[in-house]
């Protein structure tokens, strides 16, 4: 009776410690591929939370070399997500360099009382050359621990170190700026988008053009921070014209449109297959072109979630 006293005491002990877990800082482990050339590395990770959004970079060496990514992720529930958007630093442009969408849980290790994440990881985008390409890596584990004070002291001396701390400085401004974004908007108590249901995106576009206006960055980050909360989330992305002009030129605007959406979200991270899209031109308005109120509400991209 004892020792299961025991043991739901540690379980309530590692509950009550996770749950209050801040995970800024400096992490550390092991990773694995099921690659023979690269096989078992480690990774340095450098972490960044505000509310339940995480962003920061990731330090991933091999025997072959390095390479230092940026990622923006989610915690819910324990579980944590870290997708690897951006290659900022590597030993050779010459290595192919999976971009990682790493999934794991949080808990707390009974031996050393560190704060633990442990998980798997797969990748479809690699980059190599100066070019992001598209395909499937090799999958693999990884398994960090947060590092002590203590420890961090020692981390930075090292010349990894310097290197994380360095990109870091330079890069958190624009990673506060990014959480404050996704703070505001508070999309992790959203209800998740229903299967089959369609949204009218608050996005907006130079005239005649394919080039987003700065306005409707929160907009693409909402559909971002829903993809990276819902992992398995597809969806089908429609662009749309007002009737004016020629037919074939806002053909091509909305196809270049729908094109310009998808690749703010391939860029930072989310897997192209996920997300599919075509243009419509000015065949399926939602109002009556008789009128520039009308016709800006025909002029617009629309999602509709494809699985769930």
């Amino acid at each position: 009776m004892k020792s299961l006293i025991a043991i739901v005491f540690l379980h309530l002990i590692s509950f009550l410690s996770v749950k209050s877990q801040n995970l800024s800082g400096s992490w550390s482990g092991e990773i694995t591929q099921e690659n023979p050339e690269y096989k078992n590395g480690t990774v340095e990770i450098s972490l960044y939370q505000v509310g339940v959004f995480l962003s920061g970079q990731i330090k991933t060496n091999h025997s072959k070399g390095f390479v230092i990514q940026k990622f923006r992720g989610m915690i819910t529930n324990y579980k944590v997500v870290m997708i690897e958007y951006e290659v900022i630093s590597e030993s050779s442009n010459k290595l192919p360099w999976c971009l990682k969408i790493l999934e794991g849980y949080l808990f707390t290790d009974y031996g050393t009382g560190k704060s633990e994440i442990r998980g798997k990881w797969v990748s479809h985008k690699a980059h190599q050359s100066g070019n992001y390409i598209e395909g499937d890596c090799p999958p693999g584990t990884f398994d960090i621990k947060q590092v002590t004070l203590n420890e961090q002291s020692t981390h930075k001396s090292s010349a990894a170190g310097k290197i994380l701390e360095q990109k870091k400085s330079e890069a958190i401004q624009v990673i506060r700026k990014e959480n404050e974004i996704q703070k505001r908007d508070n999309t992790s108590n959203a209800a998740k988008p229903k299967l089959g249901e369609k949204v009218i995106l608050a996005i907006q576009f130079e005239q005649s053009k394919a080039i987003i206006l700065p306005s409707s960055k929160p907009e693409l980050d909402r559909i971002l921070n829903y993809l990276v909360q819902f992992p398995t989330m597809e969806i089908d992305l429609s662009g749309h014209t007002d009737n004016r002009g020629d037919a074939i030129k806002n053909y091509k605007l909305s196809e270049e449109r729908v094109g310009i959406v998808k690749k703010y979200l391939t860029d930072h991270g989310i897997a192209s297959r996920r997300i599919t899209g075509k243009g419509y031109g000015s065949k399926i308005p939602v109002a009556r072109n008789d009128s520039e109120e009308n016709r800006k509400r025909n002029r617009r991209v629309e999602m509709k979630v494809t699985k769930e």
